[in-house]
């Protein structure tokens, strides 16, 4: 007796992925390095919230801590970014890098109040920037090479 031959079904096409996309897995590395200092920072805001807590004071708490709560919560959300830019890297989504782009940028952004409010201080701000400075430009290249192979690859009518 012979053996039965596979037949593929015709009506499912097995998706096609390019090669490895280099720049969405350097931007994966870097999201995930960034992420580790936006957490050493929210962590150090949230433990001086705590510490004004201790000599009572009110608002002061308040809003450093919110800062910090913000950049931790940019911290998770820019690790697990990070991660899924690696482990879709044939993809070549634009959302998860203009995400990506878009958390960097918030993270700056709020590093930057928080150092112009006290909470942090100036060179946590400038430091933030520096870091944060080749992911954004990375991500935005990612996003726009991603964008330019979708275009190329998507079916003309």
């Amino acid at each position: 007796m012979s053996q039965p031959q596979f037949i593929p079904n015709p009506a499912y096409v097995q998706p096609r992925y390019g090669s490895v996309f280099g720049l969405g897995i350097t931007t994966g590395i870097l999201a995930i390095l960034s992420s580790l200092w936006l957490a050493l920072l929210g962590i150090g805001l949230l433990v001086y919230a705590q510490s004004w807590v201790e000599y009572g004071g009110g608002r002061l708490f308040v809003i450093s801590g919110i800062l910090g709560a913000v950049l931790s919560a940019f911290a998770v959300v820019m690790f697990v970014l990070g991660i899924l830019a690696i482990v879709k890297n044939r993809m070549r989504g634009v959302k998860l890098l203009a995400t990506l782009l878009v958390v960097a940028v918030a993270s700056v952004v709020v590093a930057v109040i928080a150092g112009a409010l006290g909470y942090a201080g100036t060179h946590f701000s400038v430091l933030t920037t520096v870091i944060m400075l080749p992911l954004i430009i990375l991500s935005l290249l990612a996003a726009l090479a991603a964008r330019r192979t979708a275009n190329q690859s998507a079916p003309r009518d």
